[in-house]
């Protein structure tokens, strides 16, 4: 919900040495486009293939920006709920311990910036939490059943100790930039950033 543009560069690159293979993907978050203040709020209903009640979840999605002067800002919210998958014939999919499922996730993003004549300065920060709880892992019997065509569900409960139970992601990425396009009959651009990733694949096991 952050992302306002994604733009995909091919071909090999500096980044990656000379005749390497590879490209730079360049992710552009939301930026103010109109004066004054606006805001949109979105909201859905989704479901992962199936009418089961355990495979719907809600997305809503609050955003608001505006420009002012020299002053520029953006404010997005969103939560989205994620159920369990369901094939064709309505049966559950069981995750692979490090897919979304039975989850709730949260991302919040905050862009403000000033301009004046030739300079820029930008501070923003995008925080992203998601917790999950599958409650369910592959069937290890489909392996020595001839007949089966497919993995299946199988319930279990998660017997944590002194440790999170589930899965869970949470990003944390903040940046401070400043721009000047003529200084010295040339540009001048710097920028500080911070990121912090966290993932936990739990791997449930019976009690």
């Amino acid at each position: 919900s952050a992302i306002e543009q994604i733009e995909v560069v091919r071909g090999p690159s500096a980044a990656f040495g000379e005749g390497a293979t590879g490209g730079v993907i360049n992710i552009i978050t939301r930026r103010p486009t109109e004066a004054g203040l606006s805001q949109f709020i979105e909201t859905r209903v989704n479901s992962r293939c199936g009418f089961d009640e355990d495979s719907f979840g809600a997305y809503v999605e609050y955003g608001v920006s505006g420009v002012s002067g020299q002053y520029d800002y953006v404010l997005n919210l969103s939560t989205e709920g994620i159920g369990f998958a369901f094939d064709g014939d309505g049966d559950q999919i069981p995750g692979s311990g490090n897919s979304s499922e039975n989850a709730r996730n949260f991302n919040s993003l905050g862009k403000f910036g000033v301009e004046a004549e030739d300079q820029r300065f930008q501070v923003s920060l995008n925080y992203f939490d998601e917790d999950s709880s599958p409650d369910f892992i592959n069937d290890p019997d489909v392996d020595d059943d001839p007949t089966a065509t497919k993995a299946r569900a199988e319930a279990i409960d998660l017997d944590c100790i002194d440790i999170e139970c589930g899965d869970a992601r949470r990003y944390i990425s903040t940046s401070i930039n400043y721009s000047h396009t003529d200084i010295l009959g040339g540009e001048l651009r710097l920028q500080g950033f911070y990121r912090s990733n966290y993932n936990l694949f739990g791997v449930p096991f019976e009690d």
